[in-house]
Formats: C-alpha cells, sequence, structure tokens
C-alpha cells in the first residue's frame, strides 16, 4: 500500500507501512480504511530518512523488518 506525496517539490510514491507504525495503524489500514493525517505523516518522515541516506523509499531485499509488538 502506497501514496503519492511532494517530497523537495517532486511527486513521490512512498510506502504507508513503515516500522514506526503501531500494530493498530497496522489493523487500521488492513480494513481497507484511508490513511489518518499521522500515519501519512509517519510515511512522509520515514521515507525522507530513507531519501537522505540515497535509498528508495521501499525496503529492499533482506530490509523488511518485523510487525510492532504494540
Amino acid at each position: 500500500m502506497s501514496v503519492g506525496v511532494k517530497i523537495k517539490g517532486k511527486e513521490t510514491e512512498i510506502p504507508l507501512f513503515v516500522p514506526t507504525l503501531t500494530r493498530g495503524e497496522i489493523k487500521y489500514l488492513l480494513s481497507g480504511k484511508e490513511p489518518t493525517d499521522k500515519i501519512i505523516e509517519k510515511a512522509i518522515r520515514h521515507a525522507k530518512e530513507r531519501i537522505a541516506r540515497g535509498k528508495s523509499p521501499f525496503a529492499q531485499q533482506g530490509e523488511q523488518g518485523r510487525l510492532p509488538t504494540e
């Protein structure tokens, strides 16, 4: 699941499922509801951090993490 946002003035597709989401936020997205502003903010923050490190906003092979325990 992803969303298009402007990052540095450029339309960029970013993932909504990022490591900083809580289990509740993941369940919320999986229920088919529209992402909240807080979820989108977390996704943008995560994407910007990855882009700053020269990486794709999307996790690559071997970068996938575990679901949060919260």
